[in-house]
């Protein structure tokens, strides 16, 4: 499936740490399997493709007028399927911004 956010704008931001939010929940999981920020964003710049992308839906809560895109991929260092669930939003002063608003074990599979 082809994801609403253009995989190489996600990419590019992803690139930029400073231009990427990754929300507390997906700090905890990175910490509780021994990754960092670092670790995810790599894996979004490197590993991550059209085809782990499993839906796009209008995101419902504080990113009015943004869409989500859901992926689930085989992340090494997890062992394991993991759900990533991101968007891309304005960033204050100017462009935009990669936020990571889950990741976590991928139950759907």
């Amino acid at each position: 499936m082809t994801p609403f956010n253009a995989l190489d704008l996600v990419q590019r931001l992803a690139a930029d740490e400073g231009r990427c939010v990754l929300y507390t929940p997906v700090l905890e999981e990175l910490r509780q399997r021994g990754m960092d920020s670092d670790d995810l964003l790599g894996i979004v710049q490197t590993e991550l493709g059209e085809t782990h992308c499993t839906a796009s839906k209008t995101t419902e809560k504080y990113y009015p007028g943004t869409t989500s895109d859901y992926y689930s991929i085989w992340v090494d260092d997890c062992s394991e399927w993991m759900f990533l669930k991101l968007l891309v939003a304005p960033a204050p002063g100017g462009g935009e911004r990669l936020v990571i608003t889950s990741f976590k074990k991928d139950n759907t599979r």
